[in-house]
């Protein structure tokens, strides 16, 4: 049912993101944070991802609707998939 995660300016939050199981989910905003990674289904309706430079692993699998993607910088990823 979560179709929309506005997690921005948390600096506290470090933990990973799991979104695995939320198919549904359309905007992902989590700039200012520093999460260490997320994880989102395989497929789904995503079409927005602001994600902040710490992350370090990501994955995205078949989310074919997603047009706006922003990331400071990608120097941190270690894995993406």
């Amino acid at each position: 049912m979560l179709e929309h995660l506005d997690i921005r300016n948390c600096p506290n939050l470090t933990q990973s993101i799991d979104l695995t199981g939320c198919l549904n989910i359309k905007e992902v905003y989590a700039s200012g944070t520093n999460i260490s990674a997320v994880n989102l289904a395989s497929g789904g309706n995503l079409t927005t991802l602001d994600l902040p430079s710490s992350v370090t692993n990501l994955i995205l699998v078949n989310q074919p609707l997603l047009t706006k993607f922003t990331m400071p910088s990608y120097a941190s990823i270690k894995s993406l998939r």
